[in-house]
């Protein structure tokens, strides 16, 4: 069409063949390019929605905030922490409850271990004292304080966190255990390993401290990522380590044990106490036992009922073609447009070609 009306002017005079070769890629470029760029309205709009929450949670000021110069410092640490009537829900699950009226006091220079079920509140214990949340309802004090009066900045460097499931970032395993204090040197990183029992396992590594771990640790096994983590939360030396789960084989050798059951506490003592009760504690450790043992005997159970019934099957090329038969009809249609269309992009040259010439000539 173009081609078409751009001739008719050449014939007439009106304007030159140049102008309107110029004209038709001036306006097939320009055409290409406005509707690449709608095509791009989508992300466009995506991209401005995500930048808005970004700049929103970026302005925001949090009610616990980690960088406010508020709050009280104390002198010195005496390391008890006590939970006076404490109820709990997650801001975004407010109809359930996690903690109620919990009553817990974690004595100084002692090892406590927090047990129960899933979901009884033994990770919500070890965020309330971190503080990062506050209770609904009751009082989290440290040497009779209230943690709510304290500095946000320094509670934390007070406490030393290995969480469930430790994270390391894809650099190398002494970088990883600086990361734990700010302007942390090697000696102190290595001390903090030996502290952990992490330095026999990374000695033996081919570059020792300098190994990658790779991306969130995926080169190491979970012991391993657990002992830097460990090693990483004690470089600072932290006057009270929070332990989530990493060493729960040790929880016999606390001092004292609580089991949780969403709030209240429904047994506390020592391990041999708690079993000569046969209690919920009881219990707990019995089906932990059984866990542990059945799993290997069903891996191979598993395994030898499945060895022969899996057998190889030889697929023909023909085999593959003859699935193809309820499509056939789409498949040669597509053949013959995909002709077509690569017909095109040969015949427009030529065409093109000609008309250049023809608007040459008449000019």
């Amino acid at each position: 069409m173009a081609f078409w009306y751009g001739y008719i002017l050449v014939a007439r005079k009106e304007i030159s063949g140049g102008d309107a070769i110029a004209c038709f890629f001036g306006v097939n470029v320009g055409g290409r390019g406005l509707a690449l760029s709608l095509s791009y309205s989508a992300q466009i709009a995506q991209g401005t929605v995500a930048a808005t929450t970004i700049f929103e949670i970026k302005d925001r000021i949090p009610d616990i905030d980690p960088y406010s110069p508020h709050g009280r410092i104390l002198s010195s640490v005496g390391r008890r922490i006590e939970f006076t009537g404490v109820t709990f829900a997650y801001p975004s699950r407010l109809e359930t409850v996690i903690l109620c009226s919990l009553n817990l006091v974690i004595p100084s220079a002692k090892t406590l271990a927090l047990v129960g079920a899933s979901g009884g509140g033994k990770s919500t214990v070890f965020a309330l004292i971190e503080r990062l949340y506050d209770p609904i309802n009751g009082v989290v004090t440290l040497d009779g304080i209230d943690l709510r009066t304290l500095q946000v900045k320094w509670l934390g460097g007070q406490l030393g966190m290995v969480g469930q499931e430790p994270v390391l970032f894809a650099t190398s395993i002494l970088e990883n255990t600086m990361m734990g204090k700010e302007n942390a040197t090697k000696k102190e990183a290595i001390n903090a390993c030996i502290a952990a029992n992490a330095h026999n396992f990374i000695s033996g590594l081919h570059f020792s401290y300098k190994t990658q771990v790779g991306d969130r640790g995926a080169q190491l096994s979970g012991g391993k990522k657990q002992g830097i983590a460990l090693a990483r939360a004690m470089i600072k030396n932290p006057r009270i380590l929070v332990l989530d789960e990493p060493t729960s084989a040790l929880d016999p050798n606390a001092n004292t044990i609580v089991f949780l059951d969403q709030g209240p506490v429904v047994e506390i003592g020592a391990h041999r106490q708690l079993m000569e009760n046969v209690g919920a504690y009881y219990a707990l450790v019995k089906l932990a036992s059984g866990r542990f043992q059945n799993p290997a005997s069903e891996t191979e159970s598993t395994r030898g009922g499945n060895a022969g019934k899996c057998k190889a099957k030889k697929v023909s090329t023909i085999g593959i073609l003859g699935l193809q038969k309820p499509e056939i009809v789409k498949l040669l249609l597509g053949f013959l447009l995909g002709m077509h269309a690569g017909a095109i992009l040969s015949v427009f040259p030529y065409l093109l070609g000609q008309s250049t010439l023809k608007i040459t000539n008449s000019n």
